[in-house]
């Protein structure tokens, strides 16, 4: 009989949890997520693969795409615990209220993540401002503005929970207009 009440309270503390952002000391995000999941805390820190070059040497190295920020998906007797650890200085707030950060959003981050964009562009007909959507990829069915022409496109992705935009460079080939001139 205990067991299945204690099953009953897991359930509902994840039925409970959501998604927030965490302010971190700038260049500390894996050290806190790191931290964070030794103590049964689910953190996440989106990250992307770089390659350093060097004099003698080339290094693939992890650099967050938003820096300063680790999410965590948690209830709220979580808090306390995740603000005592070191290199946390508060939750992302907007005026006192915490900000919860949608599941979709955080899906987003992980499909960003994970893109690898090496196509050869084919010629649209697309203007700096309009509305697109991107059409291949992980990223396939995402809404944005183009902002700027160069070889490539450069695709703005607004997170709304959190006021942050992703500039993300793609290749136009993957672009298509918005016929319905509104981003939802």
């Amino acid at each position: 009989m205990m067991t299945m009440k204690n099953n009953s309270e897991k359930q509902n503390l994840i039925k409970h949890k959501k998604w927030f952002a965490i302010k971190v000391k700038y260049k500390c995000e894996k050290l806190v997520r790191d931290r964070l999941v030794l103590k049964n805390i689910e953190a996440y820190v989106p990250l992307l693969k770089t390659i350093k070059t060097y004099a003698s040497k080339r290094k693939t190295v992890e650099k967050p795409i938003i820096h300063s920020f680790v999410f965590v998906n948690v209830s709220k007797q979580d808090y306390k615990m995740i603000l005592s650890t070191q290199h946390v200085f508060d939750f992302l707030k907007i005026g006192n209220e915490l900000t919860p950060i949608r599941n979709e959003e955080i899906d987003l981050l992980k499909q960003v993540v994970g893109e690898n964009l090496n196509v050869k562009a084919e010629e649209k007909s697309l203007v700096v401002g309009d509305p697109v959507e991107i059409i291949r990829g992980n990223l396939t069915g995402l809404n944005g503005i183009l902002t700027e022409e160069k070889n490539k496109k450069e695709f703005i992705v607004e997170l709304p929970s959190f006021g942050i935009q992703l500039r993300i460079e793609i290749n136009k080939a993957f672009l298509r207009p918005i016929q319905n001139k509104q981003l939802v």
